[in-house]
């Protein structure tokens, strides 16, 4: 049986694939593990996703970023979560928003929640 710090290596390892479903699925599993998987290695890879060309990878990217909670809210974490809510794609802006409040109390910056201000009215 492999450890867990073996399987974090798998995926970071298919984070940096080629193909976006490959890609998609390695974020989506450490989207799962959740805050077990908060490892540097891991978030870096996960900011790197949250750039990709397919807006899939980028919205699950945001996802997993918020459920590594409190531990990734990282200023460079939440100035990548606040960039995707300016994203074309709503998706990736819906989870963008919803990461943000996912990793609390860290996160509530006066520039974070300026963003989400916005964001709200723009809803209206």
């Amino acid at each position: 049986m492999k450890t867990i710090s073996e399987r974090l290596n798998e995926l970071l390892k298919a984070c940096e694939s080629s193909d976006k479903k490959i890609k998609w699925k390695a974020a989506w599993t450490l989207a799962t593990i959740g805050e077990k998987a908060a490892t540097p290695e891991v978030i870096q890879a996960l900011i790197k996703l949250s750039k990709d060309k397919d807006a899939c990878v980028r919205t699950v990217s945001a996802l997993a970023l918020g459920h590594l909670g409190e531990k990734a809210a990282t200023p460079e974490v939440i100035q990548t979560l606040v960039k995707l809510t300016g994203d074309y794609n709503g998706w990736v802006q819906s989870h963008a928003t919803g990461a943000l409040g996912r990793l609390g109390e860290k996160a509530a910056t006066p520039e974070v929640i300026q963003v989400l201000i916005k964001l709200a009215g723009d809803q209206n």
